[in-house]
């Protein structure tokens, strides 16, 4: 979701598609790469580098991954409990916060 965007849906398809059958419908989704300009590329790319290393240690809460790299004067309550949460269990936004408190 940081490097790509929705574009439009190509096809609607009934749930007799699939076997079983879900109780929802569904759609193919065409998704593109968002056009961004140089300079908004770098913190992306530095947010994706940060994602990549909290899922290495996938098992491991966030604090152990970056407790040395932490800034004591940025965090915050709800920064101490992000930390004490996995990596899969942190939305992008949460992630935001992770990279705002790490030292540079």
């Amino acid at each position: 979701s940081l490097f790509s965007e929705y574009r439009k849906i190509t096809r609607h398809l009934p749930p007799g598609a699939f076997y079983p059958p879900p109780k929802v419908d569904s759609a193919i989704l065409e998704i593109g790469w968002k056009s961004w300009e140089e300079k908004a590329r770098e913190p992306a790319r530095q947010l994706a580098k940060i994602i990549r290393q909290g899922f290495i240690a996938k098992r491991k809460v966030i604090n152990s991954v970056f407790k040395n790299r932490l800034n004591q004067q940025k965090v915050t309550p709800t920064l101490l409990h992000i930390m004490q949460m996995r990596a899969h269990e942190l939305s992008l936004a949460e992630w935001e916060l992770v990279k705002e408190s790490l030292l540079a």
